[in-house]
């Protein structure tokens, strides 16, 4: 197996796919903000 992706900072470009905490694919309404 691979080893694990390195850890990086927020806002820091990586080279493997990661999720963000407010998914741009997902609707307006799935962003509940209350």
């Amino acid at each position: 197996g691979e080893p694990a992706p390195a850890p990086a900072a927020p806002g820091v470009k990586v080279s493997t796919p990661y999720i963000e905490f407010v998914p741009k694919n997902l609707p307006k309404q799935a962003q509940a903000k209350r």
